[in-house]
């Protein structure tokens, strides 16, 4: 079935000419020039399509931004979070950006909405596994606020393992210096924090990044801890 490709008339009986167009709208255009734009859009049709999700996502973009300048102005964070879920989570496609994706796990937290936060997490595993890292980081988060210290332990732990991945090099100090609160709280001497960093420099050097092997190396140390 003929279809026009400027003002999308259908017919089986409809004649188009050899740029898509229907005889009203080839008559319309026949005597105007046709844009760059018009031209690339003939010959590859796709072209509009990514220009389309190009503005869709400029769009999106911009209400995110404008709405943490509100915020900086009303601090309504309930106001926020609905324009990151829409922007993140409702719209079809939603927004591609690392940075905002995270931003809206950080108003969870920030929040007090740990329930939302843990779901909105482990939803975006799947669809951004390059930021697994900064998602455990940010589960460890919301496991302190819920008190569950050990836990929160382990998801530090897988954090750091993940982000070790880039380079293959363990950022030891930098994981002591976060892990050590969390110890604080379980009453864990520096001995246990450096077990427990000694579990992930063992699997960077090996490079295994395997989480369920660095989980079950850290059931055998608390074990070991009595726990």
């Amino acid at each position: 079935m003929a279809k026009c490709s400027i003002c999308g008339k259908r017919g089986i009986f409809l004649k188009i000419d050899k740029y898509g167009r229907c005889s009203a709208c080839a008559n319309k255009t026949a005597n105007r020039t046709l844009t760059a734009e018009e031209l690339v859009e003939r010959v590859h049709p796709e072209f509009k399509k990514t220009k389309s999700d190009l503005e869709h996502q400029e769009k999106l973009l911009t209400s995110v931004w404008e709405a943490r300048e509100q915020y900086k102005t009303d601090n309504d964070i309930d106001k926020l979070i609905s324009v990151y879920e829409y922007a993140l989570i409702t719209s079809k496609p939603p927004l591609k950006s690392d940075t905002h994706t995270m931003y809206l796990a950080d108003l969870y937290i920030k929040s007090g909405q740990n329930n939302k936060a843990w779901g909105y997490l482990n939803s975006i595993l799947f669809s951004h596994s390059e930021l697994t890292g900064k998602i455990r980081y940010a589960q460890c988060k919301v496991l302190k606020k819920e008190k569950k210290y050990v836990d929160a332990m382990q998801m530090l732990m897988l954090s750091y393992l993940f982000n070790s991945k880039w380079n293959n090099t363990f950022r030891d100090t930098a994981f002591v210096k976060d892990a050590t609160p969390i110890a604080n709280k379980l009453k864990w001497d520096s001995e246990k924090i450096d077990i427990l960093s000694q579990i992930i420099s063992n699997q960077v050097k090996r490079k295994n990044y395997d989480e369920g092997a660095l989980i079950k190396s850290f059931q055998k140390a608390l074990s070991q801890f009595g726990l």
